[in-house]
């Protein structure tokens, strides 16, 4: 059954292509139209074209709805005299794949692109090597979104060594409070918390800064916990000093 398919699947790219080979010229009022002089479109709307027939010869092809890369206007065009909302998959040098989309500017008028102004509609960009962008054509990392991402859930990996547990361990060395105090009227943030000018440049990793935001938690709560103690002792201490006051004012009346 598996081969019977992908023989099947075989004739059907075969036979488009060779029909990609030639111009047809079926009623306009016919069920698909295929054909053009450097191009394939099925119904006038949705376009295919090759390597050397898009775009200056710069990318590897497109698949399209409601445009194409007209060679002798050397721009992006729609196939009526109308202009209609378009979307464009583009296979760009070096392996990228590219993807466009958008309204339509003026629904009177045939539509036209530059490439430079077809950049202006790009949604997302998957690189060769993997990285995907998302309102950007060159992703720094393995996601990369210009904009505002809406989740509601973000789930962050982190191994258990980094965790910070360890602040509990009973020979962590929290720094002295008078020493915190120093370092901050020095460096205007917290110990091992990246500045804001550090983040401004370079970003924040949330993982990263999770974790750091969680020890400073862990340490307050020692600050507090050795706090609390002192401020016990010193209750205690109090309570001792009434109880001492009493007796000796006690002592003083009984003589009167």
């Amino acid at each position: 059954m598996k081969r019977l398919l992908l023989f099947n699947l075989f004739v059907v790219v075969v036979a488009f292509i060779t029909h990609a080979q030639v111009t047809n010229n079926f009623p306009a009022t016919g069920t698909p139209i295929i054909g053009g002089s450097n191009y394939m479109s099925i119904g006038n709307r949705l376009f295919f074209q090759a390597k050397n027939q898009t775009d200056n010869g710069n990318n590897r092809g497109i698949v399209a709805n409601n445009l194409y890369w007209d060679s002798a206007q050397s721009k992006w065009t729609n196939g009526t005299s109308a202009s209609f909302d378009f979307a464009l998959m583009r296979f760009e040098a070096g392996g990228d794949i590219g993807f466009f989309n958008g309204p339509s500017p003026n629904p009177s008028a045939r539509q036209t692109f530059t490439n430079d102004e077809l950049e202006s509609y790009r949604t997302v960009t998957i690189k060769n090597s993997g990285k995907i962008g998302i309102g950007t054509a060159n992703p720094a990392e393995k996601l990369s979104v210009k904009g505002t991402v809406l989740a509601q859930k973000v789930k962050v990996s982190q191994a258990a060594a980094d965790w910070p547990d360890y602040v509990f361990d009973k020979d962590y060395p929290l720094m002295p409070l008078d020493s915190v105090e120093a370092f901050i009227q020095k460096n205007g943030h917290l110990p091992e918390i990246a500045p804001a000018a550090e983040i401004k440049s370079a970003g924040v990793d949330l993982g990263d800064n999770q974790t750091k935001l969680l020890q400073k938690i862990e340490e307050l709560t020692l600050y507090l916990i050795e706090q609390n103690k002192v401020i016990t002792e010193l209750k205690k201490q109090l309570q001792q000093q009434k109880q001492e006051i009493c007796k000796l004012q006690s002592g003083l009346e009984s003589k009167d």
